[in-house]
């Protein structure tokens, strides 16, 4: 679409989807296996995945999406399954970083995050990125553009919100170190797989960003 255009237009401090993606693969030895979690229709997805694709020259990116989502993405270590957030066909313990993009239901959250501690290996980590209207009230400062404004006025039109207090109840239970922080209108939670780090399982960290 046009908002991909737009994004494959900018430089990579031009806009904060590259600083979201950033902050994501930061720690990269260049190996990891990665599992990338979406259900909506590409767009934005492939900006993301042809960045960490890049960063991982001996690794794989498993794509895990509904069967119906269509990608046209053509590259050599891209491995795309059918699932959802509470269903990834991956073995245990296989995978060294999940990146969910947006959220599941909020009847489907314990059983998502039970999923990804499944999937992680016992330093594995997490990463969340989406609309902070989906976890919080809030308004954000900034605008970064019409799509996300709309797709935004769409979410709560539809009540598609997970109340933030479930969400951190949810991953506190098998996650620590973790980490909140809002870059203009997106959120990005980052943490570790419960036992790899810290044992303080009860910390959130968050930083507001604008």
């Amino acid at each position: 679409g046009s908002y991909v255009a737009y994004l494959r237009s900018l430089a990579p401090e031009g806009h904060p989807v590259f600083e979201l993606i950033h902050l994501m693969t930061e720690s990269f030895q260049g190996n990891e296996n990665v599992a990338y979690i979406t259900t909506k229709p590409f767009g934005v997805s492939e900006i993301i995945i042809s960045l960490i694709h890049k960063k991982l020259p001996e690794g794989k990116v498993y794509l895990v999406k509904p069967r119906l989502v269509e990608v046209n993405l053509e590259l050599d270590n891209l491995l795309t399954l059918g699932g959802s957030y509470e269903d990834v066909p991956l073995k245990d313990d296989f995978i060294d970083l999940i990146i969910s993009i947006d959220l599941p239901r909020e009847e489907l959250l314990r059983d998502a995050v039970e999923e990804w501690n499944r999937i992680l290996v016992p330093k594995g980590r997490l990463v969340i990125m989406t609309p902070a209207v989906l976890v919080s009230d809030n308004e954000g400062p900034l605008s970064i553009g019409d799509f996300v404004e709309k797709y935004e006025h769409e979410i709560r039109e539809k009540g598609q919100t997970v109340n933030e207090r479930l969400l951190d109840d949810a991953l506190t239970k098998s996650f620590v170190d973790i980490d909140k922080r809002e870059i203009t209108h997106m959120m990005l939670i980052r943490a570790h797989k419960s036992g790899s780090r810290s044992k303080n399982t009860e910390k959130i960290k968050i930083v507001n960003k604008p």
